[in-house]
């Protein structure tokens, strides 16, 4: 459980990435603009602007919008704007794009956004990959959709997925919607080649990684609808939970991208640096922020735990700058998130495009942008350990100005402040700043019998038994009948020897009338023996487990409640 200094710190940091983010009528707004220049495309299909094409074409957004990772610009900076990047997906067969070839299609797609009279004024030089559509500025930030014109590549895709053969469901996700995008490169005369991509995989991929989203939907969805007015704040701008979109929905993942991705942009400014490693020229792309947290992510529930599990696990492979022969924990290693070839060379593969390597440039002016990587991970670590340790607010505000930006900092505390009373007992400390009535503050359940230091990870995997098979269930899911069989298995990282710890709490009338609500400990067995756990269902009601590892009189991992409801 967080400490009352961790509450306050998460809460403060739920409430900066809020400022942060785009709100619900911004988000309309953009997406209003980014459907008007869908429909301008999508019409270029009856007006012949595609010679040959077989249908309109597929738009859809794609990167932080579509994500839910959308980060506030720095206002009055260059290049300081809301970008939304939009796929054009022009409907060739393959042998017609082979045809056709990459710069046909991109001139293609640039010829119909310059003939429309209102776009043709907005529209920047072509870019490498993108038609770039630029809006004018409001409050000094700037709004431009990239539009990525590209074709199917169905055919490509399973030439280029025999790559990593051995895994099937990333073989078929990728030839099921990968695309080929065309790139232009720097030369004189330029010359177009194609490239591989695949943005409606990622986004599947990535909310398959945010384990957490159905649990913190309902709850933000229902705030948004209740709070959520149009552009002039007169009307309600949903009207039923089910019209509020689940782009604007956030969970700790999403919290704790946004949040590296300020403290990203802040640390390689446009300010000439002193020191060569935080130039922006090797500043860290978005996509590996967003990639290495949604692998490390494991269903934390705070803003706080996320950040820095992912920050810690990150930092464990900083060793293979100076070696690239250096031996990680088997743990880190086993997880393959960022790897040194044998030339050197590094490796940060797309998880749904085996030919992506998003690493590709990191070897080049001697690993700048790999020394600035890890650089940057170092400070992030130290900088939530000094928030931690700081004595007086004073110090904590202007530390997290300086590394999220004031005026983010000062909204956000100016908001933690009215919603914190003058005194509120520790008990009840997590539920008020959460917002939300403790499920889990019961009398009869007992607190942990050893110091709390978390420095490894432990989760919880639940089972129940139906007609002689094991099925596994999720936390706080649909409602189990009584006289089930349940087996819970603990995964942890932590090194042997341990001992393993099972808390069960019940709650409701039927547990307390046979005197069974309990709350205490099964404490002893060691390692592999004590991480099953078996249990069965008897009362109606909601129940939990949790499980305590224990290493040298600490308790260096806990899983959280794992939440059993019986009907």
């Amino acid at each position: 459980m967080l400490t009352e200094r961790e509450h306050q710190l998460n809460e403060v940091l739920r409430l900066v990435a809020k400022s942060l983010d785009i709100s619900p009528s911004d988000y309309e707004q953009a997406k209003q603009s980014y459907g008007a220049v869908g429909r301008c495309l999508e019409n270029g299909y009856q007006d012949g602007a595609y010679p040959g094409s077989i249908a309109k074409p597929e738009i859809y957004p794609q990167g932080s919008i579509r994500l839910g990772t959308v980060v506030k610009p720095l206002r009055d900076c260059e290049g300081s704007a809301y970008d939304v990047d939009l796929v054009c997906e022009l409907q060739y067969r393959e042998t017609q794009s082979t045809q056709l070839g990459p710069q046909a299609v991109k001139l293609m797609v640039g010829k119909r956004l310059q003939s429309d009279g209102v776009y043709s004024r907005m529209l920047d030089d072509e870019g490498k990959r993108c038609w770039t559509v630029e809006y004018a500025e409001k409050d000094g930030v700037g709004f431009h959709i990239d539009v990525l014109p590209c074709v199917p590549d169905r055919g490509q895709g399973a030439e280029i997925t025999r790559v990593n053969p051995g895994n099937p469901d990333t073989r078929d996700e990728f030839t099921r919607t990968t695309i080929a995008l065309t790139h232009k490169d720097d030369r004189r005369p330029p010359q177009y080649e194609w490239r591989s991509g695949n943005p409606h995989g990622y986004a599947n991929w990535f909310y398959e990684r945010n384990t957490t989203f159905a649990q913190f939907a309902v709850r933000q969805k229902q705030i948004i609808l209740e709070t959520a007015r149009s552009p002039r704040g007169m009307q309600p701008l949903y009207e039923s939970v089910q019209s509020v979109p689940d782009q604007l929905v956030r969970t700790p993942l999403q919290r704790a991208i946004q949040i590296l991705k300020r403290h990203r942009d802040i640390r390689f400014g446009n300010d000439p640096p002193s020191d060569r490693v935080w130039s922006p020229r090797y500043k860290p792309i978005s996509m590996i922020i967003t990639t290495l947290s949604a692998r490390l992510y494991e269903g934390e529930n705070d803003v706080l735990i996320a950040l820095q599990n992912i920050v810690n696990r990150l930092s464990q492979y900083a060793s293979l700058v100076e070696n690239r022969f250096a031996l990680l924990h088997e743990a880190v290693a086993q997880r393959e998130l960022i790897r040194r070839r044998d030339d050197g060379t590094w490796e940060i593969q797309n998880p749904v495009n085996p030919a992506e390597n998003f690493a590709d440039r990191w070897h080049e002016d001697e690993h700048a942008r790999a020394k600035a990587f890890f650089g940057w991970v170092r400070v992030v670590k130290d900088d939530l350990d000094a928030t931690l340790r700081m004595p007086n607010k004073d110090g904590l505000i202007q530390l997290l100005g300086e590394r999220l930006g004031e005026r983010v900092i000062n909204e956000a505390w100016e908001k933690f402040e009215k919603r914190t009373p003058k005194t509120v007992p520790v008990g009840s400390l997590a539920s008020f700043i959460m917002g939300l009535p403790s499920k889990f503050n019961v009398e009869h359940r007992l607190p942990p019998q050893w110091p709390v230091q978390i420095v490894n990870d432990v989760r919880v995997v639940g089972h129940y038994k139906q007609d002689g098979r094991w099925i596994r269930f999720e936390s706080d899911g649909t409602p189990l009948p009584k006289h089930v069989d349940l087996r819970f298995k603990a995964k942890t990282n932590t090194l042997r020897p341990y001992t393993v710890h099972w808390q069960v709490v019940n709650t409701g009338g039927e547990a307390e009338r046979a005197g069974c609500l309990r709350g205490d400990f099964y404490p002893g067995l060691r390692e592999e023996e004590g991480r099953d756990h078996e249990e069965s269902t008897l009362y109606s009601g909601m129940h939990w487990v949790e499980c305590f590892i224990v290493k040298n009189g600490s308790c260096v991992a806990r899983s959280g409640e794992f939440v059993v409801n019986i009907r």
